[in-house]
């Protein structure tokens, strides 16, 4: 069982998040990350092996930090043709043009 206590912080942590707040931070920050770094990351995900749905598409996924303690992302999600591995359309998932707030 939940307490009270435990469920008004996952709360508070969402509504932070939603909200534009950042929950957790590195408190020296990524030396690595010098001026303006940019981390995108990508994947596929698909049915499985032996389901026999033809039509059951596969799921493509990008993500990009935005900020420059990279803490917030902006993600955008397709789908394409079953056990295709390769987001073969990236551009399509439209993560450039929403990083100009960068």
């Amino acid at each position: 069982m939940v307490s009270q206590t435990e469920l008004i912080f996952t709360f508070s942590l969402k509504i932070n998040t939603k909200l534009g707040g950042v929950n957790n931070a590195l408190a020296n920050g990524l030396p690595q990350l010098k001026g303006t770094t940019m981390i995108v990351g990508a994947d596929t995900t698909h049915s499985g092996k032996g389901d026999d749905d033809e039509g059951c598409p596969s799921m493509a996924g990008v993500v990009a930090t935005y900020d420059n303690r990279a803490m917030k992302y902006l993600a955008s999600a397709r789908l394409q043709p079953k056990n295709t591995e390769v987001s073969y359309k990236v551009p399509d998932l439209n993560i450039g043009h929403k990083t100009d707030i960068y």
